[in-house]
This record gives structure tokens, sequence and C-alpha cells, in this order.
């Protein structure tokens, strides 16, 4: 996987860096200088300096993560996989330890999180979105499977009255 670092001012190319796995997916940012990269075929989360993409510790993770983001409120990255047990679940960047874990429809696409009703919500390619209620930093409870149209995947949430917005 190849990461390209622009400059976001001129949008000219400042550095390619390679890493050595086979496919990475969307990265989490903290806001303190640190990103989390899921490298999905190698059930891993990196570590990353934002500044230099520079690996501080990698943390294996009990499936093929495909989606991560950051929960400032709890400071949690949350995490959702691919394969033959879907999941959702939270990591303690402190320690780097699995905290928490629930079952997701067949597959993953897309996470919006609702920090103001506490809900996350998981969307798939197959048609399913998941509904996760979240109760505490590490306690996720599963409100229902919504069935949407099969590609109706990618997914946009308003934050500011919890909509959801959907592509096919």
């Amino acid at each position: 996987s190849t990461w390209y670092t622009l400059d976001a001012a001129t949008g000219k190319l400042l550095k390619t860096t390679t890493f050595p796995f086979k496919k990475m997916d969307d990265p989490a940012i903290d806001g303190a200088g640190n990103i989390y990269a899921p490298a999905r075929k190698d059930n891993l989360i990196l570590k990353l300096d934002s500044k230099t993409l520079k690996e501080s510790a990698r943390w294996q993770v009990p499936c093929n993560v495909s989606k991560t983001r950051w929960q400032a409120s709890t400071k949690r990255i949350i995490a959702a996989c691919v394969g033959d047990n879907p999941q959702m679940f939270s990591v303690d960047p402190a320690t780097g330890k699995v905290s928490a874990t629930v079952a997701i429809g067949p597959s993953i696409d897309g996470i919006g999180m609702d920090e103001k009703r506490k809900r996350i919500v998981t969307s798939s390619n197959d048609g399913f979105v998941t509904v996760i209620q979240q109760k505490g930093p590490d306690q996720f409870a599963v409100l229902g499977t919504v069935t949407t149209r099969v590609e109706a995947r990618m997914m946009y949430m308003d934050e500011r009255n919890g909509n959801l917005y959907f592509v096919t």
C-alpha cells in the first residue's frame, strides 16, 4: 500500500510512503498528531505519526479491519471489519487493547457516529445497516439491523439531526 502526502494549500505531492501490506483502508486521525491505519489483510491497526508517517505502535485485532474512526469523546478508536465474523469494536489507544466488540451485518463499507444520541451505524454493500447504541466508552448494544437497497453502502450521517443518506 502506498500513501501520498499532499500540501493542503497547493495540492503538491510532498512525498510517498510505501507500507508492506496488501490492503490498507480508511484511517482515523485523533487531532493530536496520530493516525490509526487499518491493514486489512493483516488484522492490524498501525499507529502512525501524522507528520512523518513513521509507525510508533502496531496492534493485532480480531479480524480483517477495514474502517477506523476516532471518537474524541471517549478517546477510542472505533473500528469495523469484514470476513467470516464481521464486527465493530473499540480500541484503547493507550494500550492497543480491543476493549469491546459487537457483531454487525454481513460486511462493512461505512461507519457513522452520532455523538449526540450515542449511536454508531455501519453500512454494507449487501444492503444492511446495523444500528448500535453506545452505553459507555467500551459498552455497545445492537439496536437492530435495517434492510436497505443492495449497494447502498456509501453513507453520510448528518450529525445535527442523525439522518443517514445513502448512495447506490
